[in-house]
């Protein structure tokens, strides 16, 4: 929620993510990402994201899968995005790969889509 205070938990939302189950079949598989605020060195999480893969969604190869739930969470958060600077914590070399002259096809469009937020590193 984002209030005159700044950004601040939801703890319906966090209670939910602690709760969820591990998808059961194949059908089940989702992309996420969530919303974390640090202060003091203390993460909490803010808002959780998230996106069942529908038909060829679910063959991207996987750094598309990242740069989609990318694309997802901004869609979602726009106000946040927006408003303060977005890190993006992953494993996966999505700035490098964001920034890459040589993109193609949908990344092309994420890429676009992406470039409204001038707070965002990933």
């Amino acid at each position: 929620m984002i209030s005159e205070r700044g950004i601040e938990h939801n703890p319906n939302k966090i209670k939910a993510l602690l709760e969820m189950k591990p998808p059961s079949s194949y059908k089940d598989i989702r992309i996420s990402g969530v919303l974390v605020r640090e202060s003091d060195g203390v993460q909490k999480p803010i808002y959780y994201v998230s996106h069942v893969l529908h038909g060829s969604e679910e063959n991207y190869p996987i750094i598309d899968k990242f740069a989609f739930a990318l694309v997802i969470s901004a869609r979602k958060l726009k106000s946040y995005f927006k408003s303060y600077p977005i890190v993006v914590v992953t494993d996966q070399p999505l700035n490098r790969i964001l920034t890459s002259a040589a993109l193609f096809g949908r990344m092309t469009t994420w890429v676009v889509e992406l470039s409204e937020f001038d707070h965002l590193c990933a």
